[in-house]
């Protein structure tokens, strides 16, 4: 069984450091959680920036949050979006869940 996110993400964008920070909250029936990847698209679709990581002490989890962050000190500017999506032992792959933000 896929892991799922459940709570569509609260973030916020701190302009003076130049980052992204929140959190999504998961479901993980098979309490095997092994990443969490996070894709950023330019306002034409291209994605320009992509990273997985592997939060620990998620074995045996059925649920919890997980928190995230972009810096996008090196992004130019345009309006972003980004999506976040968990994937478990098995490669079984949860929803995502998407935000936006500028860069002026």
């Amino acid at each position: 069984n896929p892991p799922s996110i459940t709570l569509n993400l609260p973030f916020t964008q701190d302009t003076t450091n130049e980052i992204v920070f929140g959190s999504v909250s998961f479901y993980a029936p098979d309490s095997d959680i092994s990443s969490m990847s996070v894709d950023v698209f330019n306002s034409v679709g291209t994605r320009v920036y992509t990273s997985t990581t592997y939060p620990p002490n998620l074995s045996g989890r059925l649920s919890g949050t997980i928190l995230f962050s972009i810096d996008y000190f090196p992004f130019l500017n345009d309006n972003y979006s980004f999506s976040i999506y968990l994937t478990d032992l098995r490669g079984y792959v949860s929803n995502s869940v998407a935000g936006r933000f500028p860069v002026p």
